[in-house]
């Protein structure tokens, strides 16, 4: 059987960190009154299905997408030919060698 090929599906997940980025920024236009200094008007509020979607799109989905991302960023950074130099440079870094 031959191994897959998952270099289309590293690059689909390294894609979904800038869309991780823009819906978190679009989750973060409009701020929710203060439930302690206003109770019915964050009440109203959160009760909008504005709040709905942004909540499960932006805060929900955008974090889903982060982790995707971040396990095809590993994953590119591990299949790249440079990886074992670079951790090589990033350890010596770390111990104060040159």
């Amino acid at each position: 059987m031959p191994a897959p090929n998952i270099t289309n599906w590293i690059r689909i997940g390294l894609l979904a960190l800038p869309i991780y980025g823009l819906l978190t920024f679009w989750g973060t236009l409009t701020h929710q009154p203060d439930p302690n200094a206003d109770f019915e008007a964050y009440a109203r509020y959160i009760s909008t299905t504005y709040y709905l979607i942004n909540h499960l799109v932006g805060s929900i989905g955008g974090t889903i997408l982060a982790i995707f991302g971040a396990v095809a960023l590993g994953l590119y950074l591990s299949v790249a030919e440079w990886s074992v130099w670079l951790a090589s440079r990033w350890c010596r870094a770390l111990r104060g060698a040159p």
